[in-house]
């Protein structure tokens, strides 16, 4: 099967959050185990050509360089070809796609008579509006609308979601199809980098996310502090990873205005190898988002055997499970009371049995039978 696997919108680097780990790592696992089954023609841009050399594990995948200017030029890696302007159309019908998946919903590179796969991570816009610019959820309603009309299924994340999308936009359950994010194994491959002295001088409190408005760091910031206020011993550090932007001075000028600055450090966008041993020195994780379409740092936290304390909003119950530490994210004292509990625990229980649920072998065959059957 020929799949034109549209990733246009992708960036380089964090900007684009969760949803890049997930496309790279389920690109990495078809490559490696359904070579000879899936050709993945994969559309992005530019940028991106040297960091989805994986690929070159698939005896027939290809990168379709849109928007480029400039021929491809990758000899004896994954073969390259660029499309620029007027080129990009009719593309899916030059390639001989037998499905166009559109990694971000919809995709502009669809064409009459070739079935579309969209996918569609959370309803953000409609659950919890606030956390966007209206301009981005008038976008996003339009950006949804027309997903669901052009498309032959419909993939997205978690049951809470599926719920959601069926609920919201009348979609029937044929048309639908959950893959979970069992991504924490990706970390057996990756080798440990350094990390920088600052985060290996001191127990700490850890929250992997981008600095979007619905992660809601503007409570956890309050909460630690609260935290650090109330504690009778050392009180732990905080490390924030994610994309610097905008919000992330508004979330240093707090900081300083809390008086916490010598517990918080803004850790930035790090790479996977930097990340692993982030994970390793971590206390705990702390997780405080107002929504989210799956969790991935939930799992990961698991896999590295450290202890949780998460909002219960949306799909994050179905992932964190039975073992997490629960908190109310608009509530600022029992985030607090959450943080002293994790300080004073050791060690994370066992999560062998609940991890055992979430296997990326077992959610890609799913992928494979479900735009199969969306390509016939």
């Amino acid at each position: 099967m020929r799949v034109l696997y549209d990733i246009e919108r992708m960036s380089p680097g964090g900007l684009n959050g969760g949803i890049k780990t997930h496309h790279y790592a389920f690109l990495r696992h078809f490559s490696e185990h359904y070579g000879e089954q899936l050709a993945l023609l994969v559309a992005c841009h530019p940028d991106l050509e040297e960091e989805l050399q994986f690929l070159a594990a698939g005896p027939h995948n290809e990168i379709h360089l849109t928007g480029a200017d400039r021929a491809g030029d990758a000899a004896g890696r994954v073969p390259v070809v660029a499309h620029a302007g007027a080129e990009r159309h009719g593309l899916a019908g030059r390639v001989g796609a037998d499905v166009v998946y559109a990694g971000f919903g919809i995709s502009r590179l669809a064409e009459p008579g070739i079935p579309q796969v969209g996918l569609l991570v959370d309803l953000l816009h409609r659950e919890v509006p606030e956390a966007l610019p209206e301009e981005e959820v008038t976008f996003r309603e339009r950006w949804y609308a027309e997903a669901v009309r052009a498309s032959a299924k419909i993939q997205t994340n978690s049951d809470y979601c599926l719920r959601a999308l069926m609920e919201t936009y009348g979609l029937s359950g044929d048309r639908l199809f959950r893959i979970r994010l069992p991504l924490h194994t990706r970390f057996d491959r990756i080798e440990e980098e350094p990390l920088p002295e600052l985060l290996r001088a001191e127990r700490f409190f850890l929250y992997p996310a981008n600095h979007w408005p619905h992660k809601n760091h503007e409570g956890l910031l309050i909460a630690y502090r609260n935290y650090r206020f109330r504690c009778s011993s050392p009180p732990l550090g905080l490390v924030l990873t994610g994309h610097r932007c905008e919000r992330t001075r508004v979330l240093e000028d707090l900081v300083r205005s809390l008086g916490i600055e010598a517990g918080v450090h803004f850790a930035g966008h790090l790479s996977e190898g930097q990340m692993k041993a982030l994970w390793k020195a971590a206390h705990a994780l702390v997780f405080p988002s107002l929504y989210e379409g799956f969790g991935l740092p939930l799992l990961e936290a698991m896999y590295f055997g450290k202890p949780i304390a998460c909002s219960r909003a949306a799909s994050i119950p179905e992932v964190a499970g039975p073992l997490a530490l629960y908190f109310d994210p608009r509530e600022p004292l029992q985030m607090a009371a959450a943080l002293g509990r994790l300080h004073e625990t050791t060690s994370g229980p066992d999560y062998g049995e609940w991890l055992a649920e979430f296997s990326i072998a077992r959610e890609a065959r799913r992928w494979v039978s479900e735009v199969t059957a969306a390509a016939r």
